[in-house]
């Protein structure tokens, strides 16, 4: 008997008896992809400032990229708490780093150093941000193995305002988000 002729003929106990049995089996079932996967990818972005389809994209060109074998898993976190956040975190285990933060306007030069060194101006090109998985990953397989880590610091010429960053069209005073000039 179907599940929706059981709830016709008011057989409520067999309907929930059927719906635990096939919760059960989905549950215990190989069929049923693992949840967290890592290397995780995790972009964060604030939704106000319209930047959806910008995480979306990122998100695709990381997995053209990167095979699952490199990549696991990428999440897209829209955030309403910060206004203007955009930043990308890597994700291995229970251990969590940021490799990209978007620059805010009211950033001074009192930035933690951690903090400052994964801090850009603009939004990164495509490769330079591939560049920074790329190395995250590299660095974190090398210190799973118990191997040295060499840094592969980003050169100088993609500090700041590079040729890999954009400015995301915010270079205009008269086109800040409203909402995020509201939260601020």
């Amino acid at each position: 008997m179907r599940i929706r002729e059981k709830l016709k003929v008011g057989n409520h106990s067999s309907v929930k008896n059927t719906l635990t049995n096939m919760s059960d089996s989905t549950s215990s079932s190989s069929l049923v992809p693992q949840i967290n996967k890592f290397p995780r990818i995790i972009i964060q972005f604030c939704t106000k400032c319209k930047w959806t389809n910008r995480a979306i994209w990122y998100a695709q060109e990381l997995f053209q990229t990167f095979d699952a074998n490199t990549i696991a898993d990428i999440s897209l976190q829209p955030i309403i708490e910060f206004a203007g956040i955009f930043q990308v975190l890597i994700q291995v285990g229970s251990t969590v780093e940021l490799i990209y933060r978007r620059k805010f306007k009211k950033d001074g030069d009192d930035l933690d150093p951690q903090l400052a060194e994964v801090t850009y101006d603009g939004f990164p090109d495509a490769k330079f941000l591939k560049n920074l998985v790329k190395d995250k990953i590299h660095e974190v397989e090398k210190r799973a193995n118990g191997e040295g880590v060499t840094s592969s610091k980003v050169g100088d010429h993609l500090v700041g305002k590079g040729s890999l960053l954009n400015d995301g069209g915010v270079c205009q005073e008269t086109e800040e988000c409203v909402e995020c000039k509201r939260e601020e």
